[in-house]
């Protein structure tokens, strides 16, 4: 587990980071793209209940169960179905009062549920250490960008491919190549041999 946790702790996911509202988000394609490039053989699970339905319901709310496996181990997390206030969603409608009045929250819909599972495989991928600084308010991890050796390699090779560099940064979302995180090295140099 050290090793993957290693791994996937250093790898910058902050300019995969959405704002929507002042909620701060990796959407779950671009956490499970990353993962699978270092793991491809990674999986995740979406647990149902006894009958067969893909959520779990209590009195305080539905909730969603989700499974990552990489490389023979296992993590799980359940995750609250929640609406677009971040008020737990239920089977049936119920509501709450507040100093405007009385709010009314609509049932869960499957759209919910779904949402709630993605929500629940980034947060699960997290806990492996891939995109777990976003969730400790921070953009980008601590680690080492690439050093001057690295950098002339990747120029070298962009040459090689006849590819400019403003080319090679906006396809890999970063300012310049002097910003890309040593971790990130080797995955550029085997994108670029692919061009």
């Amino acid at each position: 587990m050290s090793s993957i946790y290693e791994t996937l702790s250093k790898i910058d996911m902050g300019q995969k980071v959405k704002d929507v509202q002042g909620q701060k988000y990796i959407p779950w394609t671009s956490q499970w793209g990353e993962l699978l490039k270092i793991y491809p053989n990674a999986t995740f699970t979406i647990h149902e209940d006894d009958i067969g339905n893909p959520f779990f319901v209590s009195p305080m709310g539905v909730t969603v169960k989700v499974s990552v496996t990489i490389e023979d181990i296992t993590r799980t997390l359940t995750y609250p179905v929640l609406n677009n206030y971040n008020k737990s969603l239920k089977v049936e409608a119920w509501s709450y009062t507040t100093k405007r009045g009385e709010v009314q929250v609509l049932p869960c819909t499957t759209f919910d549920i779904n949402s709630a599972h993605m929500r629940c495989l980034t947060k699960c991928i997290a806990l492996f250490g891939l995109g777990l600084h976003v969730y400790q308010d921070e953009l980008h991890p601590e680690e080492d960008l690439v050093d001057s050796k690295q950098l002339q390699e990747i120029v070298n090779k962009i040459k090689e491919k006849n590819m400019s560099l403003t080319e090679v940064c906006t396809a890999w979302q970063i300012p310049k190549i002097a910003s890309l995180y040593a971790s990130n090295f080797e995955n550029m140099m085997q994108w670029l041999e692919t061009q």
